[in-house]
C-alpha cells in the first residue's frame, strides 16, 4: 500500500509539474500599434499574456507609449465570449508624461486587433474617440 501511495505522489507531482510548465509556456506577449491622425502611433505591449479560454478572465499587464517614447504602465484584463470576441478593459497611466490616465474599453479579435473606444477626460465614459488596435510583431518594436 505504501508503494501505490509513492507511486501516486510521483505520477501526481510529475502531473503537476507538466501542467505548469505547459501553461508558462503558452504565456506570451501581445503587441499592438493604433495610429493617431496620422502621427506617431500609439504602441501597447501586453506582456506574459495567458492563453484565452472561454468565459475565463485573463490579466494584461505591460507598458505604453507614442511619441514621446517614454514607457508607461499599463493593466486590465480581457475575456473571451462564446461569440468570439475578446472584452477588454484596460487603464493606462501615463500622466507621467502627459496630461493625464486613460482608459480603453471594446470587442476585439483574439489577436486583440480591432476598434476599441477610450475615455480621456476622467468620467469613466468612452466617449472621448477610438483607435483601431493593429496586432504587431513584438520583436520588431524597440521598447525606449
Amino acid at each position: 500500500m505504501r508503494r501505490h501511495a509513492l507511486v501516486l505522489a510521483i505520477i501526481l507531482g510529475a502531473s503537476l509539474m507538466a501542467y505548469r510548465s505547459v501553461g508558462a509556456a503558452a504565456s506570451r506577449d501581445r503587441c499592438l500599434t493604433a495610429s493617431s491622425n496620422g502621427g506617431s502611433p500609439n504602441v501597447f505591449i501586453f506582456q506574459d499574456v495567458a492563453p484565452l479560454a472561454l468565459n475565463q478572465a485573463v490579466a494584461l499587464r505591460g507598458i505604453y507609449f507614442f511619441s514621446t517614447r517614454k514607457p508607461t504602465p499599463l493593466h486590465g484584463s480581457a475575456v473571451l465570449n462564446s461569440d468570439g470576441k475578446v472584452r477588454i478593459g484596460i487603464v493606462v497611466h501615463s500622466s507621467a508624461y502627459i496630461q493625464n490616465d486613460f482608459t480603453i474599453t471594446g470587442a476585439v479579435s483574439t489577436a486583440f486587433a480591432g476598434t476599441v473606444a477610450y475615455d480621456n477626460d476622467g468620467d469613466f465614459l468612452p466617449n472621448n474617440g477610438t483607435l483601431v488596435f493593429e496586432a504587431a510583431d513584438c520583436s520588431a518594436i524597440a521598447i525606449p
